[in-house]
C-alpha cells in the first residue's frame, strides 16, 4: 500500500493534539506550524511538523509513525518532504533523541557548533527536552542557503 502526504487541516488538530500527548510531545500550534500527515490508505501513519521561529528559522519536530505503521520508510518520507517545505528558510534546527542523530544526518541536519547563533526558543527547548525525557537529546542544524 503506497503513503500519502498532506498538509494538516485545523480539523485534524484534535487528533494531532491527542496523539503527541500520548507520546509525551509538546502540542501543536495550527497557527504557527505546517503539520504533515502520512496516510497509508485511510489510515494515519505518522506525523511531523515545521514550526516557524523567526524569519531566518524553523524548527522541524513531532516526528512520529504509528507502531502499526513501522519500518516501511514513513518517517523518511515525512522528513523529506519537511525538508523540502522547510526551504528557502536559513536554517532548520531540529531536536531529536540521540540515537537518532544518524538518520537526521542522512537529510543534511548537522550538530550546533559552539559559536554559532541559536535563536532563543531553540534553545530554551532543547533545554527543557533535555530535563523533561529520559534519553537525551541533541540540538541539530540543517543549512537552506544555497552554497
Amino acid at each position: 500500500m503506497s503513503i500519502n502526504l498532506r498538509i494538516a487541516l485545523e480539523a485534524d488538530m484534535d487528533l494531532i493534539n491527542q496523539i503527541y500527548r500520548s507520546i509525551g510531545f509538546k502540542e501543536s500550534d495550527f497557527s504557527n506550524e505546517t503539520i504533515l500527515i502520512a496516510e497509508e490508505g485511510d489510515t494515519l501513519a505518522g506525523l511531523g511538523r515545521l514550526q516557524k521561529i523567526d524569519a531566518e528559522s524553523l524548527e522541524m519536530g513531532g516526528i512520529f509513525v504509528l507502531e502499526s505503521h513501522r519500518n516501511k520508510g514513513i518517517a523518511d518520507i515525512i522528513v523529506s518532504k519537511l525538508v523540502e517545505l522547510s526551504s528557502p528558510t536559513p536554517s532548520v534546527y531540529c531536536i531529536p533523541f540521540a540515537h537518532l542523530g544518524h538518520f537526521y544526518g542522512k537529510f543534511g541536519f548537522h550538530p550546533v557548533e559552539e559559536d554559532m547563533r541559536v535563536p532563543q526558543k531553540v534553545l530554551s527547548k532543547h533545554q527543557w527536552c533535555n530535563e523533561f525525557y529520559e534519553d537525551k537529546t541533541l540540538l541539530l542544524v540543517r543549512d537552506n542557503t544555497p552554497l
